[in-house]
């Protein structure tokens, strides 16, 4: 019997304290805040925004207590509508002095007071929109002994923007950003975000990147030296007259690299008669073939003038 009595006490102290709650609540004035979201309306299609239009205004409201309870836990709150063309010729729209069409998105008898940010800029100009190049910065991850030939190496290599016609203007290209590629020596496809530009839209904003890596080697091979640009009745000699290069280009090119298609060559016009050496050049290398030394880096010379 105690027991149910002591349950009974607890029961009507719960509900007289909420009771008191709730007439405290509805009889006194208290200010707090809610985020409201914001949407633009009737903004053209062929004119940009040149400053960023917020998503959410944090409104501070005064009412009743038992009001601003029920605002804050309204799941499905009010949006606040910025009429476009109401405010274009002014260029910015100003919170504190619009109160009254804030409030309206508050439940009946809650009043705005105050908002943040207080003025929304609404700054414009007419959009436009050209192709440009793009530019990559990508980095391959692949085993030391595998390179992305060029044949195997496959990217759009422009984008559509879309902006301020002043600010397209000032635009040449755009990049990626930096992106470490997928480790993988198979047939490969990734996506590599372009980097942002003010005011700029970007369409797609990324770069379908499409690369088969390719295993390479080494090859060495002895190349005669050739004088190229010779006075007619002149001779040069060279010693050696050869230069060894080390190569390297993919194993599938292996067997089929050949001496004529690469030449080591001296310019006459590079030889100084002060000194007796003199640097040639490794030239006509193969696509996907890079060079990767040669020796002796410097040969003698003879320049021998017929009568």
């Amino acid at each position: 019997m105690k027991k149910i009595q002591w349950v009974a006490v607890s029961v009507c102290f719960v509900l007289a304290v909420t009771l008191w709650f709730l007439v405290t609540l509805n009889n006194q004035t208290y200010t707090t805040s809610f985020d409201v979201p914001v949407k633009l309306k009737d903004f053209p299609r062929d004119l940009q925004l040149l400053d960023d239009f917020p998503a959410e205004m944090r409104i501070f409201a005064t009412g009743p207590g038992i009001k601003l309870l029920y605002q804050d836990f309204d799941p499905m709150r009010d949006t606040l509508v910025i009429d476009f063309d109401d405010f274009k010729e002014q260029g910015y729209f100003l919170a504190g002095n619009n109160l009254g069409l804030i409030t309206n998105t508050l439940i009946e008898g809650l009043e705005a007071v105050a908002a943040e940010p207080d003025t929304i800029r609404l700054s414009y100009a007419v959009k436009s929109n050209k192709r440009v190049p793009v530019r990559l910065d990508i980095e391959f991850d692949l085993p030391p002994s595998y390179r992305v030939p060029q044949d195997g190496f496959r990217y759009v290599d422009t984008v559509l923007i879309t902006g301020p016609s002043d600010s397209l203007a000032k635009v040449t290209e755009v990049k990626t950003r930096h992106t470490l590629l997928p480790h993988s020596i198979v047939p490969t496809e990734a996506f590599v975000p372009l980097d942002s530009v003010r005011s700029i839209q970007m369409l797609p904003n990324f770069i379908r990147v499409q690369y088969s890596p390719q295993p390479f080697t080494e090859k060495v091979m002895l190349l005669p030296v050739h004088a190229v640009g010779t006075p007619v009745g002149t001779i040069v000699h060279f010693d050696p007259d050869t230069v060894t290069i080390r190569l390297l280009m993919p194993l599938s090119k292996f067997e089929t690299a050949q001496v004529r298609d690469i030449a080591v060559e001296v310019h006459y016009s590079d030889i100084d008669g002060r000194s007796k050496y003199v640097l040639p050049n490794i030239m006509h290398l193969p696509p996907d073939v890079s060079l990767v030394s040669f020796a002796p880096h410097l040969v003698q010379y003879m320049i021998i003038t017929q009568e």
